[in-house]
């Protein structure tokens, strides 16, 4: 990860990759990723964007994402509200992709 000196428009920037392997054969290699920015001071939260493989892809498999789109606020000084879409692609022919929503409460005490 890195994360800038300053807050402002610069965000911070997450990246991860993995590679591992099913079994024995070097035909079962996976590979998966993601990236993530986040930037800390919008109005009166923190904004964040992430896309990345949905899991390990096997080597010559269909690489399908996954998108997610969060904005994390406070709401008192012991509970944060995060509301976040995602989005999941899906294999095949005529089939729409995957759309969630998500609210998450926090409590602090």
């Amino acid at each position: 990860y890195w994360t800038p000196e300053s807050t402002g428009a610069i965000p911070s920037i997450s990246y991860g990759y993995e590679i591992g392997r099913v079994g024995n054969t070097p035909a079962n290699d996976t590979s998966q990723w993601f990236v993530g920015l986040q930037w800390d001071e919008v109005g009166s939260g923190t904004l964040g964007a992430a896309m990345g493989t949905d899991g390990a892809i096997t080597d010559g498999a269909e690489e399908l994402q996954a998108y997610e789109l969060y904005y994390s606020y406070p709401v008192n000084d012991g509970m944060t509200i995060t509301p976040a879409i995602f989005i999941k692609e899906t294999a095949g022919v005529n089939v729409d992709s995957e759309t969630g929503y998500v609210v998450k409460t926090s409590f602090s005490f």
